[in-house]
């Protein structure tokens, strides 16, 4: 008796998930792996949508769910076959297409990506994410037209998308439109300043219009938000720079390349404030290493100016020469090497590189031409 009711028992729990299968529908189903889900509890979630797809094959919706979910717990293969199954079911579904743009976008291409969105755009025109996605994808090919339709679209459906205004920025950026990109970000700011690199950007527009202390307010909002961030410290060393606080600068600059040792411009940066400082050594140890990761002309040419400042004019020649090889219409690669070769008493081939310098547009050039070449260049330059 006791052995009939355990194995009564026994089949009544085994048959109990079916039975509540029945009880509910596949909506309720996708529902419920939505619920588990966002609980973390992934595979109760995948089988609650299995079950939602056994009593309905053709139930779309619960496909791309399991898209979704495959993405985290399987690979992408798996989602994306189960993304192209519900399109199967329903060629209309716009989160299926938008799924796959995301895929694409990431880890296949870009261009198969803006299909993707412009068919879920197509499907649901009222899904502020669609066109935020489509958005940044043309403005990741500098399409920035294009992204301003998509983003002003985005923030029409939904003004509180803070990504939508910071990529509406970017992109006002890319017109050359300073002004509504800095109301951009500021309003992208308004919904989420906890963002570094926003502030840090707000900076960068305010050092292009010569705000030098608006810019370093901006900078330091982005070092309060993270302080390890390197581009703001980058940023601030470059405004630093312009004002002429070249030990400022170069706290900064130290900062930076301790965060980021590979970014050659900091190299270079810190050695054109070390050559202001006078520091001549230590320019030209930071011009080496910013030379070794990329030569530049800027870099050879603060090179060269550290060697004539220390009197080492032979060693300053072939760096300026390297300036001018790198970049033939580097003004002040002209000047450096005119300077250097008066030194070495090569006055006609300085004379020669000072008009060159002239002609590039430097200005300060003409009364060099006066003292030591015995002539007084054009009111104008010829470029």
């Amino acid at each position: 008796m006791i052995i009939r009711l355990f194995l009564c028992a026994s089949l009544l729990l085994a048959l109990l998930p079916t039975a509540l299968s029945a009880q509910r529908t596949a909506a309720e189903w996708l529902a419920e792996g939505r619920r588990l889900e966002a609980a973390g509890q992934l595979p109760q979630a995948k089988a609650a949508l299995l079950t939602a797809i056994r009593l309905d094959s053709t139930f779309a919706p619960a496909y791309v769910r399991l898209a979704r979910l495959s993405a985290v717990t399987v690979g992408l293969d798996s989602a994306l076959s189960w993304a192209t199954s519900a399109l199967r079911f329903d060629s209309t579904l716009a989160e299926a297409y938008a799924f796959r743009g995301a895929i694409a976008g990431q880890f296949y291409s870009k261009i198969q990506a803006l299909r993707e969105y412009t068919a879920a755009i197509y499907y649901d025109s009222t899904v502020a994410d669609y066109y935020i996605q489509r958005g940044i994808l043309w403005f990741e090919r500098e399409e920035n037209a294009n992204a301003l339709r998509d983003l002003d679209r985005a923030v029409a459906l939904r003004d509180t998308a803070a990504i939508a205004h910071l990529y509406r920025g970017y992109a006002y950026m890319g017109l050359n439109q300073l002004e509504p990109a800095k109301q951009a970000l500021r309003r992208s700011l308004a919904l989420d300043s906890a963002r570094a690199d926003t502030w840090t950007d707000l900076g960068n527009l305010a050092a292009a219009e010569n705000e030098g202390t608006e810019a370093l307010g901006y900078f330091r909002r982005a070092l309060a938000c993270n302080p390890a961030y390197a581009r703001a410290h980058f940023s601030r060393a470059r405004v630093q720079m312009a004002l002429g606080r070249f030990e400022a600068a170069v706290a900064d600059l130290d900062t930076t390349l301790a965060l980021n040792p590979g970014l050659q411009q900091a190299w270079e940066q810190r050695g054109m404030a070390h050559l202001n400082l006078r520091n001549y050594d230590r320019a030209i140890a930071d011009c080496d290493t910013a030379i070794a990761l990329q030569p530049t002309a800027a870099a050879h040419v603060n090179r060269s100016n550290a060697l004539f400042n220390l009197k080492r004019y032979a060693e300053a020649l072939p760096n300026a020469n390297a300036a001018i090889a790198l970049d033939a219409t580097y003004a002040e690669g002209y000047l450096m090497r005119a300077l250097v070769r008066l030194q070495l008493d090569l006055k006609a081939t300085a004379c020669t590189d000072l008009r060159r310098a002239y002609d590039l547009g430097l200005l300060q050039a003409q009364g060099l031409m006066k003292k030591f070449c015995g002539e007084a260049p054009p009111t104008a330059p010829k470029n």
